[in-house]
């Protein structure tokens, strides 16, 4: 008969009595060592003994128990003998998913003091009555601990652990450490000068100042360390110090039986700090991924909350384990931080770039154009973006930022010494004024006529696309581009009498508020779902400016019209599929785009395309709707 390797496991809850020469350890121990002897004629022998004390049975976090899960899987235990079932664990889900390994690798279990047989229903639902009594007296244990913990706090009592920098421990009493107080009141009033807790960290670690160093009733030395950031935000933060004693399970706090040793005033001057700190944009140690917290909500004033997902890597090449994705989130709409934050970055750097002459008053002007944003650190850009940025509002797939005019004084700390932004600044012409100096920069429309006059002006310097606009007398207007050297450059451009193009390549509308304490930046996007990398599907962003969308959708219609000319001449699908590497179905998906409705087509070309379509909806209602007028019923959202 084949022998069978049996495995003890022993453990007890706390390590209370362990150090006895004979404990609860080794009685289990004995007690399973005679049960397997009185089983040798089936060929049971003895292996080895797992042991865990002071390890609580509602964790998988044991040592042995690891340990003997691992022989279990090698092949070296094909029985498991405990005291009590309880032993093994006092988790109803723990045991059983510890069963299905014990069936997997052929192992048996036995437990000498409570007689069941698990291969049939009985036995089953005896195993799980003694379960759950086993999790429920470790539930009830539990509560009556944390109820006489929260007795404690109720009377002022110190309930026990690492006594807190400042004090000592004396009968289970907190007895002020003359040495550490004096330590604990210099942090507090450093606090309020250097107003940071990284300024903080760093001028304390040059000091003899660390955390509490004290001795475990096991002899462990702990502490006596430099503080991290978070160590003292937390000191700053106990109400210990004020002679109180807080319960974490209600968050009240109770008068303490302990003598303060820190000022009430001085305290809550610390909390105000800590407060008002907390409600800023970090400009000092900022590696927060989210550059508009807080800063985006609905038309209801409701705001997008941060939200962060991560999914594991497929990708071989990549090191890392999985890609995280970052939003900001609000009831189902998600918006990616990444493409919002680029968004966002441009539409300021435009605007600073803009002449913003017609929008605000020179001294206005001036303060703005005293910022060279290129020259700027990240940390930097962020923190002006943040404080030039009252709030946006996202709202039928447009933003609408709210750029904060009334008080300029927040520009002073980017603004650049000696330094003008003379880009794009503008000057212009109409036919009710004379003579115009080039030197100032007045918006005006241009007319036919005045581009005409502008022609004839020998200091001008015309385009050669602005020259031709004018000799075919297009009656559309232009813009002048001067800088300040009396040189000019013209180029046309879209009048929009809502509101100012904030730059040639940015479509963004700006304009004033009623009050003049805002300007207002309105820019339209378009929600990729399901973007791609695919060199013609776009460039992989789930968040694009409708011009970037209308430029994807006129190389989607191109590449169809590519492939449909690519299978007239003979060429199979499979064949342009492996010569373009991408799947059959997306070669399809393109030469239905040469059935589209002609009216669509020609909005797409024209670059008249509804906020709601993108390359997968375009792809969509070419698959799935062949009739034109249920094709545009959709397009155009009637």
């Amino acid at each position: 008969m084949q022998r069978i390797n049996c495995a003890i496991y022993v453990r007890k809850s706390t390590e209370k009595g362990l150090e006895q020469e004979f404990n609860s350890l080794h009685n289990q121990e004995e007690a399973c060592k005679n049960y397997i002897l009185s089983q040798a004629f089936n060929s049971w022998e003895y292996y080895k003994t797992y042991e865990d004390g002071g390890i609580s049975g509602g964790t998988m976090k044991r040592p042995s128990l690891k340990r003997m899960l691992h022989d279990m899987k090698k092949g070296l235990v094909q029985t498991v003998v405990v005291y009590k079932v309880d032993r093994l664990s006092r988790s109803i889900i723990d045991f059983h998913n510890m069963m299905k390994e014990f069936e997997k690798h052929n192992c048996s279990f036995v437990s000498i003091t409570q007689a069941f047989d698990t291969s049939n229903s009985m036995g089953k639902l005896t195993l799980n009555m003694l379960l759950s009594f086993a999790q429920f007296e470790r539930e009830v244990s539990s509560e009556r601990v944390r109820d006489k913990i929260a007795a404690s706090k109720k009377k002022g009592l110190w309930t026990g652990g690492c006594p807190p920098l400042g004090y000592d421990l004396s009968d289970k009493k907190l007895i002020p450490n003359p040495k550490e107080a004096e330590h604990v009141r210099f942090i507090f009033e450093k606090y309020l000068e250097v107003k940071s807790l990284s300024k903080l960290r760093e001028f304390l670690s040059n000091t003899d100042v660390r955390t509490k160093k004290w001795v475990s009733e096991t002899g462990f030395e702990k502490g006596g360390k430099v503080f991290f950031s978070s160590m003292l935000s937390r000191l700053l933060r106990s109400k210990v110090y004020i002679g109180k004693i807080e319960s974490k399970k209600d968050g009240v706090s109770y008068p303490g039986k302990h003598q303060s040793i820190i000022d009430r005033k001085l305290f809550d001057r610390v909390q105000s700090l800590i407060d008002d700190n907390r409600n800023q944009f970090n400009k000092a140690y900022n590696k927060n991924a989210y550059l508009l917290s807080n800063k985006i909500s609905d038309d209801r004033g409701n705001v997008f909350k941060n939200q962060q997902c991560s999914k594991k890597n497929s990708r071989k090449s990549l090191k890392v384990g999985s890609i995280k994705y970052r939003y900001y989130a609000l009831k189902g709409k998600y918006l990616p931080s990444g493409d919002v934050d680029e968004i966002t970055t441009k539409i300021v750097r435009d605007l600073l770039d803009h002449p913003l002459h017609n929008l605000l008053s020179r001294s206005q002007v001036i303060e703005f154009k005293a910022i060279d944003f290129q020259s700027l650190t990240p940390n930097e850009r962020s923190n002006l973006i943040r404080s030039m940025i009252n709030r946006i509002i996202y709202h039928n797939n447009k933003l609408t930022y709210f750029i904060k005019i009334d008080d300029l004084t927040y520009l002073k700390s980017s603004q650049k010494k000696n330094y003008l932004n003379t880009t794009n600044a503008t000057t212009t012409y109409n036919d009710n004024i004379a003579s115009t100096s080039i030197n100032e920069v007045l918006p005006i429309n241009l007319s036919l006529r005045s581009m005409q006059h502008l022609r004839d002006n020998p200091m001008a310097k015309i385009s050669p696309l602005t020259e031709t606009a004018i000799n075919n007398e297009e009656h559309h207007s232009i813009t002048i581009d001067a800088d300040y050297h009396n040189e000019i450059v013209c180029y046309p451009g879209k009048h929009n009498e809502a509101g100012t193009r904030l730059s040639k390549d940015n479509d963004a509308i700006i304009f004033p508020s009623k009050d003049a304490q805002e300007l207002i930046v309105e820019k339209e996007i378009c929600i990729n779902n399901r973007p791609s990398t695919n060199k013609y599907l776009g460039s992989g962003k789930k968040m694009i400016s409708i011009g970037e969308n209308c430029d994807n959708l006129i190389k989607a219609l191109s590449t169809g019209w590519r492939y449909e000319k690519m299978s007239q001449n003979g060429q199979s699908i499979k064949k342009i599929a492996e010569a373009e590497r991408m799947a059959k179905r997306t070669v399809y998906k393109y030469l239905n785009l040469n059935y589209l409705s002609p009216n669509i087509i020609n909005s797409v070309m024209d670059s008249e395309v509804p906020t709601h379509i993108n390359l997968q909806a375009l792809f969509k209602i070419a698959s799935k709707y062949p009739n034109f007028n249920d094709q545009e019923r959709v397009f155009y959202d009637i």
